[in-house]
């Protein structure tokens, strides 16, 4: 790869203009500063007391007047003083808690379980007057009472009126920062100095741990504050709960869009009207969830509408990056399936607001429903049970929940599999389609799937060989754990209008791109179908891969047909370029909303299954997934290129590949330790060296002939002296039969 790093614009990059000079067309540097002019988000959380804040602290050895807790000009001049950052009390036999902790109270302890933390912090009367949240966000181990100006505003795990010889009524380990909402105390709060007072509790003398480290923080209002430069949609539910199951309910639907300059005490510009909404069974559930929303008229009929451009429809998904801390993952896909010709692929980012309530960032999406701007076939009426009719169009989906009514595949995934895969039925739904329709759609699959057994030719001439091929490259791309078995459909057309099989993606990518921490899903190497294919732990799952998919990633015409379309793909809508003013785009649209996100769901700095990816800022969440779909891409560069065999340009091969290969190392970013994994076609005179950013010689790793074959070699973080180098940016590069490779590689201590 051939870039520079591309961190955000925020982050402190000399390389950052030239990197837009150099990769963007004009127009794109246009369009970037077109989309920056005019950003309004602004964060609405201030904090009142922060970590680091100046505290004083009491071990208490005696009994002592309560004024502590709320006067400030109690006299605490004996007390210990603490500040800066981490800002934690406590301590840790087992070290586990360390590195929160700026006072270690072990010996003042001495048996004891109270702990006094007294800080004062101003108020401004005018931004009082805006505030309508306040919150306690407090790490602890293993209780607490706090106070604000003498008055109780939370306890956990404290004892009723504790003293100082009181203790934790419970052990609680100090996983992570919670966030405690006080908004019904914001009345004990006054204009000028105030006392945030905190009772921390131990739950024995004897214990071998103990931690409080805590901040208070206030929220402007949303009503009169809240500005954004992505779109805001606002759902109100109208009271009639239609169904238990997904908690379907009327809902009032308002989006207000003003090109970058939007408020919520804004008029809704956009759409104005109703809908169905409800929740979207997902795998992982998190407090931010998905929904879908079903326009209807006053008569509660479907009925179409474009939303934010868009193109019209009835069915739209509110996808819900949570896990996902760039926020981009779905966008990023979504993008790149539209770009590939995928019809229902639309998407924008918004702010939503449900009953009132803030929900963060959302991804509006077109809906992958039968229907004319959506997936395009035929509709299938009941009557519809013979001749051209009954052939389709139908739509099947395989997903992780077997229990939904549909058919079983008549070959197991493998042999020694406990299950079948489960074909369900989407489209028609279950409830709709009739037997004759059932019995029709489940011959034609069971038909095809014999024919991968007996002859590939006539298993190809019924697929749509091109959508197969889309299928891969996009889930390949994103290294996507759950394609192939799960999130996946089949459109079966009429006849008449098209008699081959195709498959589309479901458009949920929030654990792709390196945001997944099982099944290979964050090594940027390696076929993602060939690890659930045989890999022992895959194979063990409940969601299993059909067995023709091992016999395509084997056959000529299809590999053949994914070389073809992967050069025109790297030479247009995948180029380095295309993707940088892509991924570049999407940041400056979200840089500045992001933070009204996250102060909403604080998930920085924490593991967020199935990832355990943990970064501290959102330019580094953001630089980590750019840098791992650069060098994703390149691999898939290297490794298509084995594919070349298969391709016949009239009568004659592609000729063998005779350059080395210098695949991205591993892991990337790193730290200490990286490896350099590189291939050898010819015999050649290999040369390895590191370079820093600068282009100045770190380290020279390899040197020497070597014959042909797979070799790897380790990087340990250390220039040519053995002194470790800083964090930053450096480039492997690779000579070898006077040819040279060059990767990029992020050290990040």
């Amino acid at each position: 790869m051939n870039l520079p790093f591309r961190t955000s614009m925020t982050f402190i990059n000399p390389y950052k203009q030239s990197l837009l000079k150099i990769v963007m067309p004009l127009g794109v540097l246009l369009l970037t500063i077109l989309t920056v002019t005019g950003l309004s988000a602004e964060p609405l959380m201030v904090t009142l007391v922060a970590e680091g804040a100046e505290k004083k602290v009491l071990i208490p050895s005696e009994e002592i007047d309560e004024g502590w807790r709320g006067q400030s000009d109690f006299n605490d001049s004996t007390w210990l003083s603490i500040s800066g950052d981490p800002g934690g009390i406590g301590f840790d036999d087992s070290n586990e808690y360390n590195r929160y902790i700026s006072l270690n109270v072990n010996n003042e302890m001495g048996g004891r379980t109270s702990c006094y933390v007294r800080a004062l912090f101003n108020m401004d009367g005018a931004l009082f007057a805006q505030l309508d949240y306040l919150a306690l966000v407090v790490r602890y181990d293993d209780g607490f009472v706090a106070y604000i100006n003498g008055e109780p505003v939370c306890q956990v795990n404290a004892p009723p009126n504790p003293g100082r010889r009181s203790a934790a009524t419970q052990p609680h380990e100090a996983q992570g920062m919670e966030t405690i909402e006080i908004s019904k105390h914001l009345d004990k709060i006054v204009a000028g100095v105030n006392v945030l007072a905190i009772h921390a509790l131990n739950v024995s003398g004897s214990s071998p741990d103990f931690l409080i480290m805590s901040k208070l923080v206030a929220r402007k209002s949303y009503q009169d504050h809240f500005a954004s430069t992505l779109p805001i949609v606002i759902l109100q539910n109208q009271g009639q709960t239609l169904q238990s199951q997904n908690q379907a309910a009327y809902t009032a639907v308002s989006i207000i869009d003003n090109l970058g300059d939007n408020h919520l005490f804004d008029k809704p510009n956009d759409y104005q009207g109703r809908a169905i909404l409800q929740t979207v069974d997902v795998l992982y559930f998190y407090n931010k969830g998905p929904m879908q929303m079903n326009i209807i008229d006053e008569a509660a009929l479907p009925v179409d509408a474009s939303l934010l451009g868009m193109a019209p429809g009835n069915e739209w998904i509110l996808t819900a990056p949570y896990s996902d801390k760039t926020l981009l993952r779905d966008a990023v896909m979504s993008s790149l399936s539209q770009k590939m010709g995928k019809k229902g692929c639309n998407s924008r980012l918004v702010h939503l607001f449900k009953n009132g309530d803030y929900r963060g960032i959302y991804l509006l999406n077109e809906n992958r429903n039968v229907h004319p701007n959506r997936l395009n076939l035929a509709t299938l009426a009941p009557s519809d049970n013979s001749g051209d009719p009954l052939t389709g169009g139908y739509v099947l989906r395989l997903d992780h929940r077997r229990d939904d009514p549909g058919f079983d595949s008549a070959y197991k995934p493998f042999p020694a599999a406990q299950q079948p895969i489960h074909y369900q039925f989407s489209s028609p739904s279950a409830e709709a389609i009739t037997p004759v329709q059932k019995a029709y759609i489940n011959k034609f699959i069971n038909d095809w799937e014999y024919k991968a057994t007996t002859s590939m030719s006539s298993f190809l001439s019924v697929m749509d060989l091109s959508s197969f091929v889309d299928y891969f490259i996009l889930n390949e791309i994103a290294k996507n754990v759950h394609a192939y078995r799960d999130l996946t459909l089949f459109v079966k057309d009429r006849d008449s209008i098209n008699p081959r099989l195709r498959i589309e993606p479901v458009l949920d990518f929030q654990h792709t791109l390196g945001n997944v921490s099982y099944y290979d899903g964050d090594d940027v190497r390696n076929w993602q179908l060939e690890f659930l294919l045989n890999d022992s732990e895959a194979r063990a799952d409940s969601m299993l891969t059909p067995f023709w998919w091992k016999s395509l990633i084997n056959d000529a015409e299809f590999t053949g047909a994914l070389y073809h379309r992967w050069q025109e793909l790297r030479s247009g809508i995948l180029a380095e370029a295309s993707i940088a003013q892509l991924s570049d785009s999407l940041y400056q649209l979200i840089k500045k909303d992001q933070v009204l996100n996250f102060e909403r769901w604080s998930v920085f700095d924490k593991e967020i299954w199935p990832s355990t990816l943990v970064f501290n800022t959102y330019n580094q969440e953001y630089d980590y997934m750019v840098v791992w779909l650069y060098d994703r891409l390149d691999w898939m560069d290297a490794a298509i290129q084995e594919f070349a065999t298969a391709v016949h340009d009239e009568n004659k091969k592609v000729a063998a590949v005779t350059d080395p290969v210098l695949f991205t190392n591993y892991p990337n970013p790193f730290n200490p330790s990286t490896t350099l994994h590189y291939r050898l076609n010819v015999p050649s005179q290999v040369i390895i060296r590191i370079f820093n950013n600068q282009g100045q010689l770190v380290s020279e790793l390899q040197q020497g002939f070597q014959s042909p074959g797979s070799f790897s070699v380790t990087w340990e973080g250390k220039d040519s002296a053995g002194l470790a180098v800083p964090s930053g940016i450096y480039y492997s590069r690779l000579i070898a039969g006077g040819t040279v490779k060059t990767q990029k590689m992020v050290l990040m201590r």
